[in-house]
């Protein structure tokens, strides 16, 4: 049995809005958790997520504990203060950013975009995490990703052997425990109609206006889209909205809103042209909702099996038109089998150890 000794965690994720990565980090601590507390993983003992001062939320754990550290906040506190409480243990950082100085540092990096898509991002913020990522990568003991893509892209633009990389996958397990908010149909006028879903942001790389525009050509008056997420409206002119009257922009929502939504929506249209794993997808096929994709990036990997793929335009308009006259068969398939927090959790302790 390898020796027991403590386990600090890079807590500066209960601090931020949850999104992709810190969904990931609070999902996989939360199965760790479990295990722990079953008596799994013997040798991980004492679990310590240090956290930044201020708000931030509280996951109900058995054996993981909070311990709030330090005076600063963002990158500062994660540079000074958090290298400084967890120096002489193991710190696992788990949301693409940690502390440079520290010699034991399981870092998880999620994907390459910032490299592979500088476009997309700020310039202030680009250079610091195209110039910070490959150094925490060369000075890491380990490295976590979320695919076999990721593994590939990030090891080539950190300059770091993929064998470095373990992948330890998201998975959409959570939304099984949500408990659907129906209102949203009536909010949103699509209860009783047959609708398409999409979700994302005004980021680049979401590409939601192809959902919007593929929608359009699809000529189906009765049928609606719902583009749910902040800032989704964005991507779509004021001007050219006026003439897609049934094109719905949810705004944020709520996983209770999100849940009832997969449930009720004919398909699920996910146009993103890069991702490092591609959960939404995922957490549509887990409701029994059938999907659309783009085949880019990780999301091929991640849906063998479970979704219709498009390249082009004109796919995704014939798919989709099908889609909006016609149910289409919904199987999560391999993907629901081969993405679980609980399988996840063990791939971590087993890398820890």
């Amino acid at each position: 049995m390898p020796e027991e000794r403590p386990l600090y965690v890079n807590g500066r994720f209960l601090a931020q809005p949850l999104s992709g990565m810190q969904r990931f980090a609070e999902e996989l601590l939360g199965a760790l958790d479990a295990q722990l507390g079953a008596g799994e993983h013997p040798w991980i003992r004492p679990v310590t997520v240090l956290v930044p001062p201020g708000p931030h939320r509280t996951p109900v754990w058995k054996v993981l504990r909070i311990e709030q550290t330090g005076t600063l906040q963002g990158h500062a506190w994660e540079q000074l203060q958090l290298a400084r409480r967890a120096r002489g243990a193991t710190l696992l950082s788990l949301a693409g950013s940690g502390p440079l100085l520290h010699g034991d540092h399981v870092l998880a990096l999620h994907d390459a975009n910032v490299f592979a898509n500088p476009q997309f991002f700020t310039r202030a913020y680009g250079a610091w995490h195209r110039t910070l990522r490959p150094l925490l990568a060369r000075r890491a003991r380990a490295l976590i990703t979320v695919s076999n893509f990721s593994r590939g892209e990030l090891a080539r633009y950190c300059g770091v052997p993929e064998a470095k990389f373990t992948v330890i996958g998201d998975s959409a397990e959570h939304m099984l425990d949500v408990v659907p908010d129906e209102d949203v149909l009536d909010r949103l006028g699509v209860r009783g109609r047959v609708f398409a879903l999409t979700v994302g942001n005004q980021t680049p790389n979401k590409n939601i206006g192809e959902a919007i525009e593929a929608f359009i050509a699809c000529h189906a008056p009765d049928a609606r889209l719902v583009v749910a997420g902040g800032g989704a409206d964005k991507v779509f002119p004021t001007v050219r909205r006026q003439s897609a009257p049934n094109v719905v922009f949810a705004g944020r929502v709520t996983d209770e809103e999100l849940a009832a939504l997969y449930r009720h929506a004919r398909v699920f249209v996910f146009p993103s042209i890069y991702e490092g794993f591609g959960v939404p997808p995922l957490e549509a096929l887990t409701l029994g909702c059938p999907v659309i994709a783009r085949r880019a990036s990780a999301v091929p990997e991640v849906l063998a099996g479970s979704a219709d793929f498009y390249t082009e335009p004109a796919e995704l308009i014939s798919t989709l038109g099908s889609a909006l006259t016609t149910a289409m068969p919904t199987s999560v398939g391999g993907a629901g089998e081969r993405f679980s927090w609980t399988l996840s959790a063990r791939s971590l302790a087993s890398l820890l150890s």
